[in-house]
């Protein structure tokens, strides 16, 4: 799945670009699970793993060793630094973010989660 045609602007300029979900499943899962621990990390993991054109952010995941949380916090400055919107770019990292949960997370996973989540009734004490 791919978005539309985006456009960033930064202090050195504007980029168009695109969105697409990454290949790699084990990639997507990992930025999707961390979103349990870090959100703000999660999505900007997503934005660098998605962004397809110019004005990709520098970080690669394999300069932090795969570990997603720092990878997200270095793309996360990165961003920051280079003076993006911060709405539209957390609005642009979210987008990303769901790509990623495409496939990941479903419907059915969903369902079965919210059931164990329901309290269940203990043994009896009677």
């Amino acid at each position: 799945m791919d978005s539309e045609q985006l456009t960033l602007k930064d202090k050195h300029g504007e980029y168009t670009f695109r969105l697409a979900a990454p290949d790699n499943q084990a990639d997507r899962w990992c930025i999707t699970t961390l979103a349990q621990d870090n959100q703000y990390f999660a999505v900007f993991a997503a934005l660098a793993a998605c962004w397809r054109g110019p004005g990709r952010p520098k970080a690669k995941i394999a300069q932090f060793n795969h570990n997603y949380a720092r990878f997200g916090k270095a793309v996360l400055d990165e961003m920051l630094k280079r003076g993006f919107e911060r709405d539209r770019l957390f609005e642009t990292a979210a987008e990303a973010f769901v790509l990623c949960t495409d496939g990941v997370i479903d419907g059915e996973a969903v369902e079965n989660t919210a059931d164990f989540s329901e309290a269940q009734p203990g043994p009896s004490t009677g």
